[in-house]
């Protein structure tokens, strides 16, 4: 799914989703000189792509502390990818590729599950011998 990026964004991974900053403050305060905000209205936007492994890691740190999903990343790194996906899967907009060890729980797999799990519980199943 296709995000709208917050207008201000310079082009690049990180982002700022447009519409959904609450100003809080919080990723700018982590990321001062890749993040700004717009006067009026205080939507955050990315003013500068990371270059050096401490800016990547200002800019992953705007990620977490966002507190309503709108700090998000884009890019295909694989590194920056898992260290994100690892505690905010919902803020990876890529598909990530499945690592030796990774098991991917992802849309059908999820439904699969939670099919499996309701007919493990369900009285009918259990009276029928189904489950012992």
């Amino acid at each position: 799914m296709a995000r709208k990026r917050f207008h201000l964004n310079v082009a690049g991974p990180f982002y700022v989703e447009g519409g959904n900053c609450i100003a809080c403050g919080a990723p700018e305060h982590e990321a001062p000189t890749l993040m700004s905000h717009e006067e009026p209205g205080y939507h955050c936007y990315f003013k500068k792509q990371p270059e050096t492994p401490e800016e990547v890691e200002q800019a992953i740190n705007a990620v977490r502390v966002s507190c309503c999903r709108a700090v998000r990343y884009d890019g295909h790194d694989p590194e920056i990818q898992a260290r994100i996906d690892a505690a905010w899967p919902t803020r990876v907009d890529q598909p990530i590729a499945s690592a030796p060890g990774r098991v991917d729980l992802s849309g059908v797999a999820w439904a699969a599950i939670a099919v499996a799990l309701t007919l493990l519980a369900s009285p009918v199943m259990r009276a029928n011998g189904a489950i012992v």
